[in-house]
């Protein structure tokens, strides 16, 4: 991961077409950050269910490739002051990680990784923690 990341940091600095070697520092911690965030999620997804948009846990009922319980839908609908996700929204895709969003940009605004997989479990479970970041490594 260091070294995807000095990799991407040098490609940013030599691809620019301007002549000046200026660097937006704030620019790069941004991609740099983006792209930590989403092999977070893509983690969370393959632990959860292996992106699996149609698995159930038979014993919580969690649902889809997050996992996510009625509870979760609920909050984001709770958070939006709307009743905009259905539970069957858990089995999409685009709607499931566009809960994901609202319910971390609510409860983890700066985005912090070790934060984000507490709030997404329910629980401190150093197992997990230790799965998602072993995952994100591969990514």
């Amino acid at each position: 991961m260091k070294n995807s990341l000095i990799l991407l940091f040098l490609l940013i600095i030599f691809s620019s077409n301007t002549p000046n070697l200026y660097i937006n520092k704030d620019k790069i911690d941004k991609e740099i950050n983006d792209k930590i965030w989403e092999a977070l999620v893509n983690a969370i997804c393959i632990i959860e269910s292996n992106n699996n948009d149609n698995a159930i846990n038979p014993r919580s009922g969690a649902s889809g490739r997050f996992q996510m319980k009625t509870i979760y839908v609920d909050e984001v609908n709770r958070i939006l002051k709307q009743n905009k996700y259905k539970y069957s929204d858990r089995f999409d895709a685009k709607k499931s990680r566009e809960m994901f969003e609202i319910y971390q940009s609510h409860h983890n605004p700066t985005k912090d990784i070790n934060k984000a997989m507490v709030i997404h479990r329910g629980k401190h479970s150093k197992k997990y923690i230790n799965a998602v970041k072993k995952e994100m490594k591969c990514t």
